[in-house]
């Protein structure tokens, strides 16, 4: 099987879209589950998605999901978010 065969690379091209609205729902839902509201989705946007494309990158080298547990560490520096309703939020999401 050729690595560069078109049809592999259609379907691979074909995924991107879905791939990006499961970021950005599971952005939003973090975003809900720390605000409860959408009154500051711009501020926090960008921070929350950054937090869920960290996990999942780490997530290929951290096993068992250890990587869920810097989450709530980057939303405490990035969004000055207490550590406990990081993790509160992490819990529900799970």
């Amino acid at each position: 099987m050729d690595i560069l065969d078109p049809y592999i690379l259609l379907v691979a091209l074909l995924a991107q879209p879905l791939m990006i609205f499961s970021l950005l729902f599971s952005t939003m839902r973090l975003i809900v589950l720390i605000d409860g509201s959408h009154k500051n989705v711009k501020q926090q946007f960008l921070p929350c998605f950054k937090s869920i494309a960290l996990t999942l990158g780490l997530g290929v080298i951290i096993p068992l999901r250890l990587s869920e547990g810097i989450k709530p560490i980057y939303l405490k520096q990035s969004l000055k978010l207490n550590y406990s309703e990081g993790m509160v939020a992490l819990l529900f999401e799970r």
